[in-house]
């Protein structure tokens, strides 16, 4: 960043590093005054007071939070009956982390974004859609539905086998 004027401004993130940094690449496309630093600075200043949350929100993305928290809440439902000294599953905020009696953790989380549930476990990651047709979650790679593949996780960890 050494090579960078200091006085051209950076969109910054929550830990205030520079997410991107305009520069005139990014800036030949739009009209400015003669003014081209104080032109973009305005651009910035602007961008940053609009609303974005207006873009995050439409009826798909109400229709992906509705089916994910439905999903969520009967994956849950069926992992609390589990004995709490060989899985404990805590929901929060879109994500549920199971936790093993080895220390071992199985995470899934929504991703409103994508509209996609994620789902992790040790180095290994799944990433489902839904599927309308079949009204199922698959993996994007193949790699079988959601709770087939919860499933073989559960069925590994737990020493038994587990159908969800």
């Amino acid at each position: 960043m050494s090579g960078r004027d200091p006085s051209w401004p950076a969109i910054l993130g929550e830990d205030r590093r520079p997410l991107f940094f305009l520069d005139d690449v990014f800036c030949a496309g739009l009209q400015f005054p003669r003014d081209a630093r104080r032109s973009r600075n305005h651009f910035v200043g602007a961008w940053l007071r609009r609303p974005h949350h207006l873009f995050m929100s439409s009826e798909n993305d109400h229709e992906f939070l509705q089916l994910a928290e439905t999903l969520m809440q009967k994956l849950l439902a069926q992992l609390d009956t589990f004995d709490p000294d060989e899985l404990e599953a805590d929901a929060a905020s879109g994500v549920i982390k199971m936790a093993f009696a080895d220390g071992g953790i199985c995470v899934l989380n929504r991703q409103t974004a994508a509209h996609q549930m994620w789902l992790a476990e040790g180095a290994t990651a799944w990433h489902f859609e839904r599927d309308a047709a079949s009204n199922t979650w698959v993996d994007t790679k193949g790699r079988g539905t959601l709770t087939s593949v919860l499933s073989e996780i559960l069925s590994r960890r737990l020493a038994r086998k587990i159908e969800l």
